[in-house]
C-alpha cells in the first residue's frame, strides 16, 4: 500500500476553527484507495466534499456509491455513512457547478458528486474509490 497525507488551516479563520487532515492510502491489490478524511472542531458545521469527473464520464447515483464509467474504466465511489450525495452537472443556479475548461473562455458541462452533511464536533469519514479497468485482468 502506497500512503500520502496532507492537512491544511484554511478554516482556521472561522470563529470556530477547523482543522483538516486527509490521508491517501492505495491498495494495489484490489484497486482501491481510501480516502480517510479528519476533520477537528468543537460546534457544528457544513462539510461537503466536491468530487470532480471528466466531461468523458458518465456518473450514477445508487444509494451511497456513485458509478463512474467511461470509455476504459468503472469506478464506485462510496462515501462516508451519514452524509447525502447529489450530481451537479453544467450548473448556472446556486450552487454554481459541474463544468470544466480545458482551455480559456471555454467550459463544457462535466459531473460534479458533492457530498455534504453538518457534523458536530470533530469527525472522521472515509470515502472508498474502487477501479475497474474493461479488458484488464483482475489483480489476484
Amino acid at each position: 500500500s502506497d500512503l500520502l497525507s496532507c492537512k491544511h488551516d484554511g478554516y482556521h479563520r472561522l470563529s470556530d476553527p477547523v482543522g483538516i487532515q486527509r490521508a491517501l492510502t492505495y491498495d494495489r491489490r484490489v484497486r482501491t484507495l481510501y480516502v480517510l478524511d479528519s476533520l477537528v472542531c468543537k460546534r457544528q458545521h457544513r462539510l461537503e466534499m466536491y468530487w470532480h469527473f471528466s466531461e468523458k464520464c458518465d456518473v450514477q447515483m445508487q444509494s451511497d456509491v456513485a458509478i463512474v464509467n467511461s470509455a476504459n474504466a468503472i469506478v464506485k465511489l462510496r462515501w462516508p455513512g451519514g452524509l447525502s450525495g447529489r450530481i451537479v452537472r453544467g450548473s448556472e443556479s446556486s450552487p454554481i457547478g459541474g463544468w470544466i475548461s480545458r482551455r480559456y473562455d471555454r467550459r463544457v458541462p462535466s459531473n460534479t458528486l458533492i457530498v455534504a452533511g453538518n457534523i458536530t464536533g470533530s469527525w472522521r469519514g472515509l470515502t472508498t474509490i474502487e477501479a475497474g479497468f474493461c479488458g484488464v485482468p483482475e489483480i489476484a
